[in-house]
């Protein structure tokens, strides 16, 4: 059972000072490596590691912060096959009796084997069969989901056109919903992902908000940084030139 932690005066700890793994294979089990000497904490505070997805929650005990130990089993079998939205948190906790939280990182996604996240950003569902569009985008408290029509066959959306016709659309919606419509602070975690995705693609990094009465400057900067990362997108998986193939093949 998940104890209370009393959370005044901690420090922020840096998704660059983490690196959390998920492995398939031995039931997706995960590695941890932390890069703590920066932040001065207290040798002997515990060190944890934290897996939830909405109300579910697995805490794993790190050892300390001078003498990190992995426990024997982190494997995240209990939230079940599907790994889908699943977050990730660190917490540094002094060893005293009111638990002090020394330090805390925000959530993050897990890597997979090979460097990516370990699970997808856009997951793919299917539309009600009486819903005839070709696509729409379906929000979650999870975030995004592509959703595709019944009658679509899966491999439609990894063929280049389907890329080059859908997804400039599916980024710029989303980033729209979640940036300009929305607060995407009370959206939940998952705009964070799609903002370093963004950064991925090679957009230009996100604007300093002035808020208040300059809202629509705000939402202004916001567009061009939208339209930064679908072109970064277009531009990256050469769309252009895969639309002047299907001229030539019509030719």
């Amino acid at each position: 059972m998940a104890r209370s932690f009393n959370y005044t005066k901690r420090k922020e700890i840096a998704k660059s000072s983490l690196r959390v793994v998920v492995s398939s294979i031995g039931g997706s089990a995960f590695s941890a490596a932390f890069d703590l000497a920066q932040y001065d904490f207290d040798p002997t505070a515990k060190l944890y590691v934290e897996a939830y997805r909405k109300n579910q929650l697995l805490r794993f005990d790190f050892g300390t912060v001078g003498a990190i130990a992995a426990p024997r089993d982190t494997s995240l079998a209990a939230f079940g096959d599907d790994l889908m939205g699943i977050r990730f948190r660190t917490k540094v906790v002094a060893a005293n009796a009111d638990k002090t939280i020394l330090g805390m990182s925000k959530s993050f996604r897990a890597e997979n084997d090979e460097g990516g996240a370990a699970d997808c950003i856009l997951p793919l569902m299917r539309l009600p069969k009486e819903n005839e569009n070709v696509w729409e985008i379906v929000y979650t408290d999870d975030g995004p989901n592509l959703a595709i029509n019944a009658s679509l066959e899966k491999q439609v959306v990894q063929m280049n056109y389907f890329l080059a016709l859908v997804f400039p659309a599916v980024i710029r919606e989303i980033l729209t919903y979640a940036f300009i419509e929305n607060d995407a602070d009370e959206l939940g975690e998952w705009t964070e992902d799609w903002k370093l995705f963004a950064r991925a693609l090679g957009a230009e990094e996100f604007p300093q908000l002035a808020g208040g009465d300059d809202r629509d400057d705000d939402k202004d900067a916001i567009r061009k940084w939208i339209d930064s990362a679908v072109q970064a997108f277009v531009r990256g998986k050469g769309l252009a030139e895969i639309a002047n193939q299907w001229k030539d093949d019509a030719e």
